[in-house]
């Protein structure tokens, strides 16, 4: 496990710079890379390319961007015995290892398909020909839009049947546009979603029961758990519910961590490309083979 602070090297050159440390200290191939890198002065997006970059696309990478109970002062990453900020740690697994996770939201699309017409990094401009907030408005109509438009996260489809989530985090109503909390690309397809805190619980256990589905062997030794800061602010005191389906559906004994992220990091599908989540419940579980 190594870290490089950003301080001294900048966004890729940092995320090669972690990757050639912790690959040194083996020369076995990596089957999995945890990261829990800096989200208040980087770009999980950037970083989770560098990874790809650095690793190759086909090993799965978990993990979240560090969080600070959405006071957005300072977040801290840690390795070893030293405390940081604006680090990005990355822990490599390689040998006999078992590996399965689930990845679940909760958010269900309302409106149809349409296309980013206009965005740049993680402002969208147009939606379908036309300002981004007139699309919404359109939708879910000015006052439930101006009352409730962070529930309203986007599904962004790259495969026919699955999504991840863009959350949004503020409009301007001079130009039209809305800011996410992560980069939406032009020409991506997207909908607007809606979800209940019934919703959102029920998405946990189908993280946790796909993840449990998929394990490979007879069961896991470990597990770690990431959810996104947002749900535990919209679940208030149902959050302890949300623990309470951990208990029920991982096995008694089990080894269990987790935390809650500005961002979370995992495939959106078992064997499939891992992507940057937003508003998502995420289980991975571990074991020896």
């Amino acid at each position: 496990m190594e870290v490089e602070n950003n301080r001294f090297i900048q966004g890729e050159q940092a995320i090669k710079f972690a990757i050639a440390q912790a690959k040194a200290n083996s020369t076995a191939q990596p089957k999995l890379c945890l990261t829990f890198p800096e989200s208040l002065t980087s770009n999980g997006i950037v970083i989770l390319e560098g990874l790809k970059h650095s690793l190759g696309e086909d090993i799965p990478m978990v993990g979240g961007m560090t969080a600070d109970d959405y006071t957005f002062e300072k977040t801290y990453q840690f390795f070893q015995d030293q405390v940081l900020s604006d680090a990005v740690p990355v822990l490599l697994f390689s040998g006999d290892l078992l590996i399965s996770h689930g990845v679940s939201s909760g958010w269900t699309p309302i409106s149809p398909k349409s296309c980013i017409t206009k965005a740049q990094g993680n402002v969208v401009y147009e939606i379908g020909g036309q300002r981004a907030l007139d699309f919404y408005r359109h939708y879910l109509g000015t006052e439930r839009f101006a009352a409730n438009y962070a529930i309203h996260a986007l599904a962004v489809f790259e495969e026919q049947d699955r999504f991840y989530m863009r959350a949004p985090n503020s409009y301007d109503p001079e130009s039209g546009s809305v800011t996410f909390f992560a980069d939406i690309s032009e020409q991506a397809i997207v909908q607007i979603t809606d979800a209940s805190r019934e919703d959102i619980l029920r998405a946990s256990s189908t993280s946790l029961q796909e993840a449990i589905a998929h394990y490979p062997g007879t069961e896991p030794t470990t597990a770690l758990l990431v959810s996104c800061a947002a749900r535990r602010r919209i679940l208030g005191t149902l959050t302890s519910q949300e623990y309470q389906l951990v208990k029920t559906y991982l096995p008694q004994g089990l080894q269990c961590c987790g935390f809650y992220a500005y961002g979370e990091i995992a495939p959106l599908r078992r064997h499939g490309q891992t992507k940057f989540h937003n508003k998502t419940f995420v289980t991975l579980l571990l074991g020896d083979a």
